[in-house]
């Protein structure tokens, strides 16, 4: 699985990281010495980072990190939902997961990674993408969503998620 791009989106799940959600987006969440968006930059150091959540907190985090060009192209992307703890392990889940199902299809295609039927995150090769456009950043999310059967399910194993604050001192030292 070639990522050229990671998409770390956010729900209305978000608010559920109250008080840290008022001012912050989810990926800015410290699990151990990084952000969770520094741990998926860690991991695909040559992979360009967007983002899609709610506007003002994307604002602020745009004027505290430099991660200017947010303009969606045509290449392999990740899209990621910014509660799942980014580790080594999960990203080493995907990528496993998804060479198997290249094994048994023969052909790189569209998945979405599911546990138990619940949809934790996608990859959409570069030649499935017709016209990128900003609209994808809000298209790609409901993936995960509302579009999850359309695509080819991947089975993974349990991802760590973070859906309250308090789950990331259970995960810290797994993170």
């Amino acid at each position: 699985m070639k990522v050229d791009s990671i998409l770390l989106f956010e729900t209305e799940k978000a608010d559920s990281l109250y008080p840290f959600s008022i001012l912050h987006s989810a990926w800015e969440i410290r699990c151990g010495a990084l952000r969770l968006f520094e741990k998926v930059k860690k991991y695909y150091p040559d992979a360009k980072l967007i983002f899609n959540g709610r506007e003002k907190h994307l604002k602020s985090f745009f004027a505290r990190f430099e991660h200017d060009n947010q303009e969606m192209k045509r290449d392999n992307i990740l899209i990621l939902h910014s509660a799942i703890l980014p580790d080594s392990a999960f990203f080493s889940n995907l990528s496993n997961a998804y060479d198997e199902f290249i094994k048994g299809s023969g052909e790189d295609k569209s998945v979405v990674f599911h546990f138990n039927q619940v949809p934790v995150a996608a990859y959409v090769p570069a030649k499935d993408r017709i016209n990128p456009d900003e609209k994808d950043k809000d298209l790609f999310p409901k993936f995960l969503s509302d579009f999850a059967g359309g695509l080819n399910p991947v089975e993974v194993s349990q991802p760590k998620v973070i859906n309250y604050l308090w789950d990331v001192f259970d995960l810290i030292d797994e993170g």
